[in-house]
């Protein structure tokens, strides 16, 4: 568990900080989805690096342990998209609405 810890700490923390101080780095959006996947994978490992130990003391991963949290996530977006369907994005009464939906070319 050593080892995961130090990971952490290298991965979760300090090579995430390095690279988003570069601006370029943070104007191009691919790169930040890659950063933010692997933050998620990261945080994964958090859970699982706080959770685990106290089950046994050799690192053991199960299907649970990848399937429960993709279904979990999958439940969410399919909420999240649900309901984002049937409401507004816009406020129906804003005064600036009209402002917010005309293209920069017009």
């Amino acid at each position: 568990w050593e080892y995961i810890g130090l990971a952490l700490a290298a991965f979760h923390f300090v090579l995430p900080f390095l690279l988003l101080l570069s601006r370029p780095f943070k104007r191009k959006t691919t790169t930040m989805m890659w950063v933010a996947g692997w933050l998620i994978v990261m945080r994964y490992l958090d859970l699982y690096w706080f959770v685990e130990p106290n089950f046994g003391e050799h690192f053991f991963v199960t299907t649970a342990d990848i399937v429960l949290p993709v279904a979990i996530g999958g439940l969410w977006l399919w909420y999240f998209f649900r309901n984002l369907g049937q409401r507004p994005l816009l406020p129906p009464y804003s005064l600036h609405a009209q402002e917010l939906l005309k293209s920069p070319n017009d």
